[in-house]
This record gives structure tokens, sequence and C-alpha cells, in this order.
């Protein structure tokens, strides 16, 4: 298995693996969208002291994907980091494919000077285990993530 900075050239399997993702959900979340992919790797390699993105590359395919930020918190000027994606196709589990994806992200964290990485978990793609291996690489859960959706949300539904 193989880490790597990802770039446009990931852009396909990036649109692939978001879409693996998605499918395999138990959240309704927004659908893929490729242009929207093309412009976060934009920014990914225009803000690389803010911005983070890696893909796992396996058996000479893309297995899985991480990507985050780095910030201030509100009202402060220490920074911490956000992963806000973190994903590995199911044939991939368990072979230490999410503890190298989290390694490579907490790496540029503290890089970065952040004082914190902090990882939500909102898929519902397998919690328990999820749980397990952020515990094991010694995150602490921290509160709760809530989700409501606004009316602009089902209008944007049922314009679809």
């Amino acid at each position: 298995m193989d880490i790597q900075a990802a770039s446009r050239d990931d852009l396909d399997d990036l649109v692939r693996l978001g879409r693996a993702m998605r499918a395999e959900s138990t959240v309704r979340f927004p659908e893929i969208d490729r242009d929207a992919v093309e412009l976060h790797l934009d920014l990914v390699e225009a803000f690389p002291d803010r911005m983070f993105m890696a893909i796992l590359r396996a058996d000479g395919a893309a297995a899985g994907f991480i990507g985050g930020a780095a910030g201030h918190y509100a009202f402060s000027r220490e920074r911490h980091a956000c992963c806000e994606l973190l994903f590995v196709l199911p044939e991939y589990r368990g072979r230490h494919a999410g503890v190298r994806l989290l390694r490579a992200f907490t790496g540029w964290a503290a890089g970065q000077g952040v004082g914190a990485v902090e990882l939500g978990v909102s898929t519902g793609i397998a919690p328990r285990r999820t749980a397990r291996l952020l515990e094991t690489m010694g995150f602490a859960p921290l509160g709760r993530t809530y989700r409501k959706e606004t009316d602009a949300c089902a209008m944007l539904q049922h314009s679809a």
C-alpha cells in the first residue's frame, strides 16, 4: 500500500471513491460532483498549509483517501486540524489502510503546528469499527455530531 498527495491526476479515482463512500453511507449526503472534486484539488494545491488530501493505492488501484484542513479555533490563535473525509474500500479494510491514511493526515497536521486533530464520523459506515480504530490511534470521543436538514435542502431534493 502506498499513500501519496492527491493531485489532478487522481481526479477520476477520487470521484469513484467518493461515490463509493456515498453509496455505502447510511446518511443522505449530496451527490459527489466531479467539478467540485476538481475545485477541491485546486484548493489543496493552492493552500498546502491549510488543506490536505491524500490517496491510498493498493494492488495497483485507488483504495482509499483522506482529506481535511487546518485553521484557527474561533476567537483563538491556536490552530487545529479537522479530518473531513476518510474512506477505505471495504476490501481493503482491516489491512491497516485506515491507520496509514490517519498517520499521513496527523503527520501533515503536526507539520502545520496544530494543537489537536479532530475527526467526525458522520457517514454511518461501520461506526463501531471506526471508533475502535480511532481510539487505538489515540483519538478520544468528543461530544456528538448532530444534523438537521433545512427547508432549502428539501427544496433542492424536490427540484432534482
